[in-house]
């Protein structure tokens, strides 16, 4: 069959077409491929076009992770500077070098502080005590330690002038503390809420451990720390007392609905003869 000039002209027309439809759509993947689609600028009035940038959610933990470290005596005694020539020698970062790999790692790390930070030349009637200046703090922060109790016996070794040097250099270091007979509560970076109480060196009781803990329900505590420093010297044995004590902490319970967890208080009981930040507890 034949066509004529007219149809072979509609037919040269219709391949040039589909050919310059095939050239857009290439060129226009290309574009699409290379350049970010951009909207206008609200602060810029429109004028200057801003890419928009794919949002990353962060995947929440499966697993959450507490580590508690009993006594930190980073002071030296006051007969001598041993533990100062260390840290004149190695820094700060040298306590708790040896466990950093573990703490930098968890969601929050408990220790109990059992000596006082200040720089001032204070004086103590006590047989032991322990002073390093305020930038010792900083021993925690470089240990990754989130969180310490000053509720032992020798919290007070320096009286209240101590005692108030001590909470101001943890709060320029931007480390949480807990007082004795005090409650607190600790929102975590991924929203777990950790609530502490320290009963103090004298402080302890049914009544008072039973109030305690309640004060942590009440302020919406997920997880439940009881923090007593207590214990017979050089004994690592556990005492009738202490049994009893731990039987009252933990009659009081606590769910944590976000991370499908319920729990029973989680015992801190740092004795005179605890483990020392060299060989961290841990808690899951």
């Amino acid at each position: 069959m034949k066509l004529s000039k007219s149809g072979i002209f509609l037919i040269v027309v219709l391949v040039i077409a589909i050919g310059l439809s095939a050239w857009v759509t290439v060129m226009t993947c290309n574009v699409l491929t290379k350049e970010p689609i951009t909207t206008p600028s609200r602060a810029s009035g429109g004028d200057t076009p801003q890419p928009v940038q794919p949002i990353e959610k962060s995947k929440e933990p499966d697993t959450l992770v507490i580590s508690m470290v009993g006594d930190c005596t980073l002071a030296s005694i006051q007969t001598g500077r041993d533990f100062d020539s260390y840290i004149d020698k190695n820094g700060t970062s040298w306590p708790f070098s040896g466990v950093l790999e573990y703490l930098s790692k968890d969601e929050f790390t408990l220790a109990n502080l059992e000596c006082s930070f200040s720089d001032e030349a204070l004086k103590s009637s006590s047989l032991f005590y322990f002073r390093g200046p305020s930038s010792y703090a900083d021993i925690l922060v470089q240990g990754s330690v989130e969180c310490v109790t000053l509720g032992n016996n020798h919290t007070n070794d320096f009286g209240a002038k101590g005692v108030a040097d001590t909470k101001a250099a943890l709060d320029a270091a931007d480390v949480a503390w807990t007082a004795g007979s005090e409650s607190k509560v600790f929102t975590t970076e991924h929203g777990l809420k950790i609530g502490v109480y320290c009963p103090g060196w004298t402080g302890l009781s049914k009544s008072n451990i039973t109030a305690g803990i309640q004060k942590l329900k009440d302020d919406g505590a997920d997880i439940l720390i009881f923090a007593p420093h207590w214990g017979t010297e050089g004994s690592y044995q556990v005492t009738a007392n202490q049994e009893a004590h731990i039987l009252s902490a933990a009659r009081t319970r606590t769910c944590c609905k976000r991370w499908k967890a319920t729990t029973a208080a989680i015992f801190s009981t740092a004795s005179e003869t605890s483990a020392s930040a060299a060989t961290p507890r841990r808690a899951m």
